[in-house]
């Protein structure tokens, strides 16, 4: 049976058509692997970045409460000397506007606040009774504690640092972190912070805050709970895929994280980044540009077989 040349022509596109999807299939495979390991080097690089930041800036009020801990002023105020709690509150004051501590304040053997930096406000710590909150009774017991926390008179989320001082007292630094997370946000991404027990601390995406990343047993979830002040957890804002990336809540855009190792309080940083740009383009356009490539050089053959028949 005699083939017609219009079906021999169909047959040779057909065959042009699956070699070039083929070729494009395994180009694609090969760009989408390249681009996808370029790309979590350079997320890996950026998280590391994002972590010396946070470290840079705890690491600085860090210094506070040891620095305040044998001040004169404190040791004469919980030693209840006239007009030491009021010289103390001056100099807290002065100290957390110039450091952009969010509250720095003393508390008494008993638990009591006898000085605080935000004396002159409605809502001062000045008198309140903090022996419920694990940084008091720690640092007084061992010297030095910190807690990860909603405050509970400002309602602000944040990180307090405190040392037993020359006396028996306690001294309180309350670090925020909103201007780090401010930069995180202009930086591009969704950075976050989870402790040990994967709960998100500090974020550029605020609605993340005290979602849980994995699943957590009840009795840890409820000692979470207890310790941060929240009445419930929030859930995973975002779900693995099968390909390894992931899908963020509220983004139909699949997304990859890098993640830093923790550090000596079990802080990780964690950075997620859309891959539509940086690894499906790049192995979209691989794969069309071998797919053209394929076609020219199998309609080149084509031709070029043709002349020779007709010689």
């Amino acid at each position: 049976m005699t083939v017609s040349p219009r079906l021999r022509r169909l047959g040779w596109l057909l065959a042009a058509a699956i070699v070039a999807l083929l070729v494009a299939l395994a180009v694609a495979q090969v760009a989408e692997r390249n681009a996808r390991t370029r790309f979590a080097a350079a997320l890996a690089a950026d998280a590391r970045l994002r972590q010396a930041l946070l470290a840079s800036e705890v690491a600085r009020f860090r210094l506070l409460p040891l620095a305040i801990a044998d001040d004169r002023d404190l040791v004469a105020a919980l030693a209840a000397k006239p007009g030491a709690a009021q010289a103390l509150n001056l100099k807290l004051e002065m100290l957390a506007r110039e450091t952009g501590a969010a509250a720095i304040y003393a508390i008494a053997p008993g638990g009591r606040t006898i000085a605080a930096s935000n004396w002159r406000q409605a809502r001062s710590f000045v008198g309140r009774d903090y022996r419920f909150r694990r940084y008091f009774a720690e640092a007084e017991r061992n010297g030095i504690a910190e807690q990860f926390a909603l405050g509970t008179v400002s309602g602000q989320p944040g990180l307090y640092l405190s040392r037993r001082t020359r006396g028996g007292g306690v001294v309180v630094v309350k670090l925020e972190f909103g201007r780090v997370e401010r930069q995180w946000q202009a930086a591009g991404g969704i950075t976050f912070v989870t402790d040990r027990a994967g709960i998100v601390l500090v974020t550029s995406r605020p609605e993340w805050r005290f979602a849980a990343t994995r699943s957590i047993a009840p009795a840890l979830a409820a000692r979470a709970r207890a310790e941060i002040g929240v009445a419930a957890l929030k859930p995973a804002p975002f779900t693995a895929r099968d390909d390894g990336r992931v899908r963020v809540a509220g983004s139909a855009a699949p997304a990859m994280i890098a993640t830093t190792p923790p550090d000596a309080s079990g802080w990780r940083v964690a950075l997620a980044m859309p891959t539509t740009q940086a690894i499906d383009a790049p192995a979209r356009n691989a794969a069309i540009v071998a797919a053209l490539a394929t076609l020219a050089l199998l309609a080149l053959g084509w031709a070029w077989r043709g002349r020779a028949r007709r010689r």
